[in-house]
């Protein structure tokens, strides 16, 4: 967690697991344990399910392995953002249900050179403007991957209408600065959107390219310290906010130690 603010550099230490943003919002740790197996399969699926369970925002990483094929893994159906890597490996089971995940920040790296690995139409979620680099390796065993239904326009996670990407940037007009809603260039979203919207505006995006305040998305949270022009000095901000992942919150979270330049310190959670 970091404060926003001008001035010093302002420092927070995040010692809590999880915080409770919102009623429908819940942001976790995330762990980063890699291929790691912890004491066994029951031990291991457990761990997951009390670290991801009704989480909305993962601030560090994803990690999906290891699971049996007998495994219930709906827990996973309320993430919505990752603020490092998403790894799926090493699993019995057919389904891994993500379908409301929109957006993989990678902050930090699997392996210091991927945020997600998986088989699409690889332009339509990288920015080639910054030049990534892929690396595929030969399978051992034929893939038996089946076509995208002709309603996709060649966009999908399998075969079937139902799996077509609905949400897209290849197909939005030039003038759009990222994502779009449809072909025409009052379809583009908001600047401050990212992974798609469903309208223009800064309120009507799924996801935050940087911060979430309350709902509209912005390229930062409210400073600490504004400029009063009655005084002529940096005043409190009446407004201010924290930022917490990619989160403005009012107050700071429970269990999250502050200090503040150059005197003030201010303590939650005790």
């Amino acid at each position: 967690m970091r404060l926003v603010g001008s001035g010093p550099t302002l420092l927070a230490v995040l010692l809590g697991i999880s915080c409770g943003l919102t009623a429908q919002e819940k942001v976790c740790q995330g762990i980063s344990n890699q291929l790691t197996l912890l004491g066994g399969y029951d031990i291991h699926y457990n761990n997951l399910v009390k670290m991801y369970s009704n989480c909305t925002v993962v601030l560090e990483n994803l990690e999906i392995t290891y699971i049996q094929e007998h495994r219930d893994l709906s827990f996973l159906s309320s993430v919505r953002e990752v603020g490092g890597y998403v790894l799926i490996a090493i699993n019995m089971v057919l389904t891994i249900p993500l379908a409301n995940l929109r957006l993989i920040r990678g902050h930090t790296l699997y392996n210091g050179q991927y945020a997600l690995a998986v088989i699409i139409q690889w332009w339509d979620i990288v920015d080639k403007s910054t030049n990534p680099s892929m690396l595929f390796t030969n399978q051992t065993y034929p893939r038996t991957c089946k076509r995208c239904h002709a309603n996709c326009n060649g966009s999908c996670w399998t075969d079937g209408q139902q799996h077509c990407q609905t949400v897209t940037k290849l197909l939005c007009a030039d003038q759009c600065p990222g994502r779009c809603l449809g072909t025409e260039p009052n379809d583009c979203c908001n600047k401050h959107c990212a992974a798609g919207c469903t309208g223009p505006r800064d309120t009507q995006c799924l996801v935050c390219k940087a911060f979430n305040d309350d709902g509209v998305c912005k390229a930062n949270c409210p400073r600490l310290m504004i400029y009063d022009p009655a005084s002529y000095q940096q005043a409190p901000n009446p407004n201010a906010k924290f930022s917490f992942g990619s989160t403005c919150v009012k107050s700071c979270p429970r269990k999250a130690a502050i200090p503040i330049p150059p005197f003030l310190y201010l303590e939650r959670g005790k």
